[in-house]
């Protein structure tokens, strides 16, 4: 086992003020599927170790693979090296330790245990389920498993002293429809934290299900009309904006809401959560990646903007405390401010309910180009888009080629209706919406 605490001391001894040690442990296997044959099976072990030191409020950053005595000085000796080339004076530092941190049930230790044989027969039976749905599927591209076990631990020169362990595990499917020689794919996808939690037979539905609505899809008439966006598009285009709610971009001006807490920015309809203790979500922990305890931040309540997010260095900015949004993206990148698991908390209508109270409208099955064709700080977007067209409460016909196009402050303000089928939304890591009515927005086609 490393010894973390004497890579702390050796970090001061050498002269820095503070000292964090992250260490980093993965457990990977990813399968793919085609044609019921095992195209590629991959398991993989790492870990690695990144270090944080401030010396006269200036950090310095250095992350390694190299695990051997010598590894880990220069590790230490790289990191206290950086602090001092920075010209800029600074005032950042450690946080202290919490008293207590919070429980939070993120790992099943049954997920490396698991048969590698049970894997596969669930990626096939995948595929198997969507070649059966209908007769117009006709090819599936792409079935692929794959799970996740981590294990951190975070220690500094303050007394912190914390570990977890984290486990994730996910399954998707591309099917191709056709009809007439036209083509069309879908997408189905599905996680949790065991393979007893993915459902197969329900993953590969809904991508024969996406794709037999879609296909056949043309551009429609432009128009200004009432959107509806499912779980999938909507958690699509909200994450593009997200940024807009933290701290760090606040004070540097690149955010769409400076200047705007504990005012109307969204229809009372709307309220926005960020809660890194939330166990269904991608990025549940028991602390952040500075070791401040995670928490429930109510973001926007009925509308308000109530908070922005922060970790220690930009919460410090503003005379406030840490909402435990300090994220690595990885262990080679530096601390940021970012979301945990942010999503727009849940209405009272399924999806079936708010299509039949549309007599005219574009429910988004599918968006290109998010965050090419958004601007978040302006809060415009234009962003390709398909789906189905809305007519008299009934799906009508398929849509394709076409631009939705808008502003996000408006978008907020025009949300008319809020579904209940919340889900977090893999492809982004963090965020979770239901489907959502949109009052109006620029549909551009023919």
């Amino acid at each position: 086992m490393l010894n973390l605490k004497k890579l702390v001391e050796l970090g001061l001894s050498k002269g820095a003020d503070e000292v964090e040690i992250y260490h980093e442990q993965i457990k990977k296997t990813q399968i793919k599927i085609y044609k019921s044959e095992v195209e590629s099976l991959l398991s993989s072990v790492g870990q690695g170790i990144a270090a944080r030191v401030f010396t006269a409020g200036k950090m310095g950053f250095s992350y390694s693979t190299n695990l051997s005595d010598q590894g880990l000085k220069q590790l230490i000796m790289e990191a206290i090296e950086s602090a001092r080339l920075i010209d800029k004076s600074g005032d950042q530092q450690l946080p202290n330790p919490a008293d207590s941190y919070p429980e939070v049930h993120i790992y099943n230790p049954d997920i490396v245990n698991t048969d590698i044989q049970e894997k596969i027969k669930l990626a096939l039976l995948i595929e198997k389920t969507a070649y059966e749905y209908d007769s117009l599927i006709t090819n599936v591209p792409a079935v692929a498993y794959a799970d996740e076990e981590a294990e951190v631990r975070l220690v500094n020169s303050k007394g912190l002293d914390q570990s977890y362990k984290n486990g994730i595990v996910s399954a998707s499917i591309h099917v191709i429809a056709s009809k007439d020689g036209v083509n069309q794919t879908g997408l189905g996808i599905g996680y949790g934290r065991h393979i007893t939690d993915l459902d197969p037979v329900h993953i590969a539905r809904k991508g024969a299900e996406e794709a037999l609505q879609l296909l056949g899809g043309k551009p429609i008439e432009s128009q200004n009309v009432l959107v509806l966006f499912n779980s999938h598009t909507g958690s699509d285009i909200f994450s593009a904006f997200v940024p807009g709610f933290l701290g760090e971009n606040v004070q540097k001006n690149k955010s769409m809401f400076k200047g705007k807490l504990n005012t109307q920015i969204a229809n009372p309809l709307v309220t926005l959560i960020d809660d890194g203790l939330r166990e269904d979500g991608l990025r549940a922990a028991p602390f952040d990646d500075e070791g401040v305890p995670s928490q429930r931040t109510i973001v926007v309540e009925q509308g308000v903007l109530k908070s922005y997010l922060y970790d220690t260095n930009s919460a410090r900015v503003d005379n406030l405390c840490s909402t435990g949004n300090a994220h690595r993206r990885s262990l080679k990148d530096y601390v940021e401010v970012a979301p945990t698991n942010f999503y727009l908390e849940e209405g009272e209508h399924s999806l079936d309910e708010m299509i039949a109270g549309i007599e005219e409208g574009f429910l988004v099955m599918g968006l290109s180009g998010v965050h090419s064709g958004t601007n978040a700080i302006s809060g415009d977007f234009s962003v390709g888009a398909s789906g189905v067209w809305i007519k008299h409460g009934k799906l009508a016909q398929p849509v394709k080629e076409v631009t939705v196009a808008g502003n996000f402050s408006d978008l907020l303000q025009d949300i008319i209706q809020i579904g209940n089928d919340l889900e977090f939304n893999v492809g982004t890591g963090f965020m979770g919406t239901p489907s959502f009515v949109v009052r109006e927005l620029v549909v551009s086609g023919k």
